[in-house]
């Protein structure tokens, strides 16, 4: 007699535990789609600082600050700013910041390199 009640208690917890997995599996499916993005996004990124990191040593460094859009590949417009600092002589620091918006969030990857400006 006294086990139909505690049936009834254990399918109620059995759901409660049930429910609780279901919304932890959705809440982890509904960020899927932001992380690829963001990884596609940080990808490209990461390609355009190298780039402006191979125009820099190609121009024999930078005098002032540089600030652009550059496209990607997919269509996607990125902010870069180049902002170089002179060390000693013609040693110079060059921070490469590239910036996007992604789903009303800013993603950014930063690269510093340091260049001779006498080297070739």
């Amino acid at each position: 007699m006294h086990q139909k009640g505690w049936i009834l208690i254990d399918v109620i917890i059995g759901i409660v535990i049930l429910s609780i997995a279901l919304v932890a599996i959705i809440g982890a499916y509904n960020t899927i789609p932001y992380r690829v993005n963001y990884a596609e996004n940080y990808q490209s990124a990461l390609s355009i600082a190298r780039e402006q990191v191979g125009y820099v040593r190609l121009t024999k460094g930078i005098l002032s600050k540089v600030e652009k859009q550059v496209p990607s590949a997919e269509g996607k417009q990125y902010k870069v700013l180049i902002e170089p600092t002179t060390i000693t002589g013609n040693l110079q620091r060059i921070d490469i910041t590239v910036k996007w918006n992604d789903m009303n969030k800013v993603g950014q990857v930063q690269l510093t390199s340091y260049h001779d400006g006498e080297e070739g």
